[in-house]
């Protein structure tokens, strides 16, 4: 499996879990806001059992095809939000939700979604977000761009409310001098 062809569309900070084993092949994954299926691909290559759900209805058509070619079960896959998804509770090794949550509404919806993205995830599992904050923001005429952006203090106040281990620090990345990225690390 020729790596750059496999890993190129993944997001660098998932493959950091990967290089940390804390993502495995042998995990049971779910890709909440899953998109066209980027940083899942090579977990259905590698014969994961994955599962997403997306908003998009083609989003959703596009993964389905993939997983079919790769013989992983399509119906794993749904149209679906995160505060609608029907998913099992509690079955997850490993949640990936990437660039997602700075398009909730305001700090409830933000608080409501992690809650219900924490509910997927199994004892001892992983959640993993990344998402647009206002930590360190450096242009503040840029943020239009995003529907609601995260403080820390709102971040490490749910992380209280969940019972959640970080098991990385809070990273926060300057992308570009034009936004700010965050990534949480959670072990429930």
């Amino acid at each position: 499996m020729e790596i750059t062809k496999t890993w190129s569309n993944v997001d660098i900070m998932l493959i950091d879990q990967v290089l940390k084993n804390n993502l495995k092949a042998s995990s049971v994954i779910c890709d909440a806001g899953c998109g066209s299926g980027r940083n899942i691909e090579p977990f259905l290559q590698l014969k994961s059992e994955v599962w997403g759900f997306d908003p998009s209805i083609n989003a959703i058509h596009n993964i389905k095809k993939i997983a079919k070619h790769y013989g992983a079960n399509e119906s794993n896959f749904h149209t679906q939000s995160i505060e609608n998804n029907t998913l099992p509770t509690e079955y997850y090794d490993f949640v990936i939700c990437n660039a997602v949550l700075h398009f909730c509404s305001d700090s409830i919806d933000f608080s409501n979604s992690l809650d219900k993205l924490w509910s997927l995830v199994k004892p001892k599992g992983i959640l993993f977000c990344r998402f647009a904050t206002d930590i360190n923001w450096p242009d503040t005429s840029s943020r239009d761009t995003f529907t609601f952006l995260a403080d820390r203090e709102l971040i490490m106040k749910c992380c209280e409310q969940m019972n959640a281990q970080l098991i990385d620090p809070l990273k926060t990345t300057l992308v570009d001098q034009s936004r700010t990225m965050s990534t949480l690390v959670l072990k429930k």
